[in-house]
């Protein structure tokens, strides 16, 4: 195992890998024809720091 790969980094990776696969599912469900990218982009990235 790599020396920057202890118990806490693995726990960030799969925390961020949550987020990233919540913030797809959402991200899904908001494109729709006519709705602007920018206000899609800027409801993930709010939900992303949250």
């Amino acid at each position: 195992m790599n020396s920057w790969l202890n118990e806490e980094a693995v726990k960030k990776l799969i925390k961020a890998g949550e987020i990233a696969k919540k913030s797809i599912n959402l991200a899904t469900k908001l494109v729709k024809p006519g709705v602007n990218i920018g206000s899609i982009a800027t409801t993930i990235e709010n939900y992303i720091r949250e």
